[in-house]
């Protein structure tokens, strides 16, 4: 199964990937997962990929992170703005 999370922003942004693919954490009991991107730049929604694994269990429910780990990536509007990176989850 494929978890897919999607981060609707109030513009288009893009994402300028330098290293490394920017994640959004996620913690399944008491395991970090990375929550990988996968599409949107240049659209107002980022869509963000984590195949969930037989082993991932959690009696709890799940915790995602509240911002996109950008890591040497850069987030900007279409006029060169930096975008924040922070969201509710």
């Amino acid at each position: 199964m494929t978890r897919l999370v999607c981060s609707e922003l109030s513009e288009p942004v893009i994402l300028t990937i330098k290293t490394d693919t920017p994640v959004i954490k996620l913690t399944i009991g008491t395991e970090e997962k990375n929550i990988v991107y996968s599409k949107g730049s240049g659209s107002s929604a980022l869509t963000f990929n984590y195949i969930i694994q037989p082993t991932d269990v959690d009696k709890n429910g799940l915790s995602i992170g509240s911002s996109i780990l950008l890591y040497n990536s850069m987030l900007s509007d279409q006029a060169g703005n930096i975008a924040v990176a922070k969201f509710s989850n």
